[in-house]
């Protein structure tokens, strides 16, 4: 009897994209032929403050069925939208530190509990993360439900309308390779944060 396994595959790596046009991310396909599952993870942030994007930005899982990834092969099973709604930024008033909660903002007027937000480092994604608000204290600064991974400083930004967190699962029966597509259809511009990966999981025989 066969063990089960996983493997991990990056289709677009955790990055901040700029434009002013059309544009489109083409994530890195991966060869999914020796596995029968897998759970795609999606995340999205808008890093730009009271801005529509319209008709929003869009994420395609596409699969192959070709073994040597033709590209007249790929087929769209699922697509995901972005909301349109202008996004909300407030700024941090004081410092948050890595392995704690407390995110202190010079108001939390658009803050919900169990929302999603993106505190984002002036450094760049890498120092970027995406929490969900556990509670918050009206004025002062809001608990994440998890620690910190990063620390951020005074006077960076935490954008939170707008921002989503997507787990899609597969199956990969039949399927040869799959990809993600990012794609931004608004000509006036927009500026987002993105993280696509996957899961792959084989069976137990």
């Amino acid at each position: 009897m066969a063990d089960f396994t996983q493997a991990d595959h990056t289709f677009i790596a955790h990055a901040h994209y700029t434009n002013a046009t059309d544009y489109v991310v083409v994530g890195t396909a991966d060869d999914v032929r020796s596995y029968l599952s897998g759970t795609i993870y999606i995340d999205h942030a808008p890093i730009e403050d009271a801005i529509a994007n319209d008709p929003g930005i869009t994420y395609e899982i596409q699969i192959n069925n070709d073994d040597a990834g033709g590209n007249e092969f790929w087929n769209t099973v699922t697509t995901l939208t972005a909301s349109t709604t202008a996004s909300t930024m407030e700024t941090l008033d004081a410092a948050a530190n890595s392995g704690q909660k407390v995110v202190p903002v010079a108001a939390t007027t658009d803050l919900t509990m169990g929302d999603w937000v993106y505190i984002m480092d002036d450094g760049g994604a890498a120092g970027s993360e995406w929490a969900m608000v556990a509670s918050i204290s009206t004025g002062v600064s809001f608990n994440t439900v998890d620690n910190l991974t990063n620390s951020f400083t005074s006077g960076e930004d935490v954008f939170i309308l707008g921002v989503a967190r997507w787990v899609v699962n597969l199956d990969l029966a039949g399927v040869a390779h799959v990809r993600v597509i990012c794609r931004n259809s608004d000509t006036t511009g927009h500026n987002w944060a993105t993280h696509c990966r996957a899961k792959w999981a084989t069976d137990i025989e």
